[in-house]
Formats: structure tokens, C-alpha cells, sequence
């Protein structure tokens, strides 16, 4: 089920044509998740945050976005940089590049914020040199439907995301 810009209806959406941007281009909201790392609030351990994403499809990127609500937390936004691949009708393959962390003060006195390479590709390709018979999994996403305002995905690991133009 899904509209006519989604991902089933032939052609990946996140790849834009020379005439138009990409549906799944801008800032999009989470409204809701059944992915528990990813859900935020102010009775768990790490607090009331909220979820986003900026997706820029002619540049292959897509930017997860946490952003920690309580003035409490010394962390005041985590910033996850993917690169994102098409790869069939409504799939995307992933690939973790980074994480920007942000602090509410300098760290040291000396950095607002650090970056921190995701080394999760190199670490899987070291794991699976002793199993070469078995490829290492790779990061995706389904889109299961698209339109101007909502958007629905399934990840690999069976998560679905319900996120909302933002």
C-alpha cells in the first residue's frame, strides 16, 4: 500500500530527476518507531529527546538528528551522518560515515562539539574475513510509503519508522 511516489510504483524515489528534487528530500520527524534505541523520553536514562532527519538525495545523504531536551543533559544533540545508496525499487542501502556530538559546554574548556568515525564497516569486514563464505549485512531501509507530508520505512533489522514532513 502507498502512494504513487512510493518506492513500489518503479524507480527508487530517493533519486531525483533532472526535472524535479527528490520526494524524500528535507527535514522529516519521527512520530513513532518500534526501533527502542531510537525512542526518547523523560522516564529513561538519556531523557526526553526528539528525532529527526534531513535527507539530501542528489548528494547521497542522510543526516539522523538527536536532540536531547533536558538542560540536564551534557550532551545537547548527536548527529549521524549516512551516505545512502538506491538500490532497487523502494531500498536504500546505508552506510555509517560518522557521529557529530554536541555539548551544551565545551568539552575540556577546549570543544563544543567532537566528531567520531563509525568504524561498524571496517569492524564487519574484519569479522567476516574468518567467515568468507557469508557476506557482512548491510545497513538498508524499505520504503513502504511516501507522500508530501508522511513517510513509512522498514530497516533491515525489521524496525518500521512513521515519520512525519517536518
Amino acid at each position: 500500500a502507498g502512494s504513487s511516489r512510493n518506492g513500489a510504483s518503479g524507480g527508487c524515489p530517493f533519486v531525483p530527476s533532472p526535472a524535479q528534487d527528490s520526494p524524500l528530500d528535507g527535514a522529516w520527524n519521527n512520530l513513532w518507531t518500534t526501533a527502542a534505541d531510537a525512542t526518547f523520553d523523560e522516564k529513561t536514562e538519556r531523557g526526553a529527546a526528539r528525532v529527526s532527519n534531513v535527507v539530501e538525495a542528489r548528494r547521497g545523504k542522510i543526516t539522523n538528528i538527536i536532540a536531547f531536551e533536558s538542560p540536564a543533559s551534557k550532551v545537547e544533540t548527536l548527529k549521524v551522518r549516512l551516505s545512502a545508496r538506491p538500490v532497487g525499487g523502494a531500498r536504500l542501502e546505508l552506510a555509517f560515515r560518522y557521529v557529530k556530538v554536541t555539548f551544551r559546554k565545551r568539552l575540556l574548556g577546549l570543544f563544543k562539539s567532537i566528531f567520531i568515525p563509525v568504524p561498524a564497516a571496517f569492524i564487519t569486514r574484519v569479522l567476516f574475513l574468518f567467515r568468507p563464505a557469508k557476506k557482512p549485512p548491510v545497513p538498508f531501509f524499505d520504503l513502504l510509503y511516501l507522500d508530501a507530508d508522511l513517510r513509512v520505512q522498514r530497516t533491515g533489522e525489521g524496525n518500521v519508522f512513521v515519520q512525519r514532513r517536518g
